[in-house]
């Protein structure tokens, strides 16, 4: 396991040894025991990069069993309020490990539980929606897309089959040239896709 930094925080031939593991350790077996399942390859990235920025310079060396509720606070609360997604993305993933290490018979709690986000300041939940277009504009609106001489054509249809459809955006952006960025399985639930035209 890696921080942000290069350094190295984990051994994970501990695991085989009966040793408790650190908490980069045991956050490296999770991510090798989660890998292959996860839909998206970036995921193992995000994971890494997410531990080693927040939580591995304070607790990567850490034996998972002497980590605290506080020591958990400690690493979220600089970012809790200042970057609320990361923060619960970093929240889920500690506590992710912290069940593994519970599984594995580690430790009993899980000090990024329902502790830890009772502990910590309600995040502000503000969703930018983007304005909808009247109905009654829609028409003019495709009229002037498909009139826009200066926009690539695939752009134009990909706009208009969106806008008449109420596809999602990635799936007009979708193509079977790009089928090694997304598979045919491309729905949120995993169902493969087709559509009748």
């Amino acid at each position: 396991m890696w921080d942000a930094k290069g350094d190295t925080y984990g051994d994970p031939t501990l695991l085989r040894s009966g040793a408790v593991p650190t908490f980069a350790t045991a956050g490296e077996a999770v991510i090798a025991l989660h890998a292959g399942r996860w839909k998206n390859s970036t995921t193992v990235d995000d994971w890494r990069s997410g531990l080693g920025t927040y939580l591995l310079p304070a607790i990567g060396s850490m034996r998972v069993d002497e980590i605290t509720t506080a020591d958990v606070m400690d690493c979220l609360s600089p970012i809790w309020n200042a970057k609320p997604e990361t923060a619960r993305r970093v929240r889920q993933r500690v506590a992710r490990v912290m069940r593994w290490t519970m599984a594995q018979g580690y430790r009993q709690d899980n000090p990024a539980g329902d502790t830890v986000l009772a502990a910590l300041p309600k995040q502000e939940r503000r969703q930018k929606h983007h304005r909808a277009l009247p109905h009654r504009e829609v028409a003019a609106a495709v009229d002037k897309v498909r009139e826009a001489t200066h926009v690539n054509p695939t752009v134009r249809l990909a706009f208009e089959f969106v806008v008449l459809t109420a596809a999602r955006s990635g799936e007009a952006r979708w193509s079977p040239k790009s089928q090694d960025h997304h598979p045919p399985l491309h729905h949120k639930n995993g169902l493969h896709f087709g559509m009748w035209m």
